[in-house]
């Protein structure tokens, strides 16, 4: 689904994968697999991927709009079914972006609020009630395991930082 509007608002904007990896600084090679379905992207890809294409992330999730033409041709086919994995992951992205928005909106707002209205996906939320629960547990101990290595990660780069911080300031004393 992301792939398929990756591409959609790609081929609207009439740019080529060499084009939006330019503007994006994501690989024309990473952009192809997403967009063919070989590669989920990460949060950070779909922000650079949106920012370059002007559209919000959420606009990654929609539903692509067909042609009445193909819409009428494609009437009565069942669609592909997601896996549990999938759906989580969309669940997953829609929710931070949403969190990132409200984060940058207090942090621009500079006014203190103690609560964030979370919006659910009603559909996602549907697909997933009916999931069975070893498959929803392997989704959730995957997502956890990525979540993990994510954690990780940030803390290495929060101390990289810090470091880079406390040499500039260094340098300015000098």
């Amino acid at each position: 689904m992301v792939g398929e509007r990756l591409a959609e608002l790609r081929e609207q904007k009439a740019l080529t994968l060499r084009d939006l990896e330019e503007v994006s600084g994501v690989g024309a090679d990473a952009i192809s697999k997403i967009e063919n379905g070989h590669r989920k992207p990460r949060p950070s890809t779909l922000r650079k991927l949106a920012r370059a294409l002007g559209v919000e992330v959420e606009d990654f999730f929609r539903e692509p709009a067909l042609p009445l033409a193909e819409a009428s041709r494609g009437a009565g086919q069942p669609e592909r079914e997601r896996s549990a994995l999938e759906a989580a992951r969309e669940a997953v992205y829609a929710q931070y972006e949403m969190d990132q928005k409200a984060r940058n909106r207090l942090e621009e707002s500079e006014i203190q609020q103690t609560y964030f209205a979370r919006a659910h996906d009603d559909a996602l939320h549907g697909d997933l009630k009916y999931r069975p629960p070893d498959v929803l547990a392997d989704a959730l101990l995957e997502e956890s395991r990525a979540r993990l290595l994510l954690e990780q990660e940030n803390t290495r780069l929060r101390e990289k930082n810090a470091e880079l911080r406390a040499e500039r300031a260094g340098v300015g004393n000098s």
